[in-house]
């Protein structure tokens, strides 16, 4: 078993160099920087949640907690609102944990009025979370040196993943380098639907 305060102290000093200072690629120094990125600190949730009084699962959520955003790096899910939702939705297809599902769902419904292909996403993020290995008992410490993709193909997730909201980004630049590399009036059609996608209902 490993313990959280140990996810605390790697973060920031550890028993050898910081994260930050690890090779490009790395579990450690993708952490780093989404960490310094974000104005995030591992030291965040360092309290044990003292509305449990449970010691075991006091632990367990604090262990949730504290790793949350090693799931968003593997993941490749950003802190948007949408993808934080999408995340919810891969965290419900690995725990079952009810209050994941719920938020997965409110965020949906609420969300779907400004992104009208969040549901597609959750989905998405679901069956994902379903067909991975099990985040929550990962030994995240003991692959700081580990390179990312070596990571994610242990978790049996997407060695490059494609974040909720950047798809459809993606699929745009694909469609107007095609419309400029072989004008056609199809391909300007494509390029105009890719830029002005539908918007949702008022």
């Amino acid at each position: 078993m490993f313990g959280c305060q140990g996810m605390t102290q790697s973060a920031e000093e550890g028993s050898g160099p910081s994260l930050g200072a690890l090779p490009e690629g790395t579990l450690g120094r993708a952490y780093a920087e989404f960490l310094s990125s974000r104005g995030f600190t591992p030291d965040v949730f360092e309290g044990t949640p003292e509305e449990l009084p449970d010691p075991a699962m006091a632990y367990v959520v604090q262990r949730l907690r504290q790793t949350h955003d090693l799931w968003h790096v593997v993941t490749g899910y950003e802190t948007d609102p949408a993808s934080e939702v999408a995340l919810q939705a891969f965290t419900y297809g690995q725990l079952r944990a009810p209050s994941s599902g719920i938020l997965a769902l409110l965020g949906t419904l609420r969300g779907s009025q400004l992104k009208r292909d969040l549901a597609v996403d959750v989905v998405r993020a679901y069956r994902l979370g379903t067909q991975a290995e099990g985040l929550a008992v990962f030994p995240w410490e003991d692959h700081w040196t580990t390179p990312l993709v070596e990571v994610r193909a242990m978790l049996k997730l997407p060695i490059a993943p494609t974040a909720p909201g950047k798809l459809a980004d993606a699929v745009r630049a694909i469609v107007a380098q095609l419309a400029a590399e072989q004008p056609s009036a199809e391909n300007r059609w494509m390029t105009a639907a890719a830029t002005n996608p539908p918007r949702a209902a008022a």
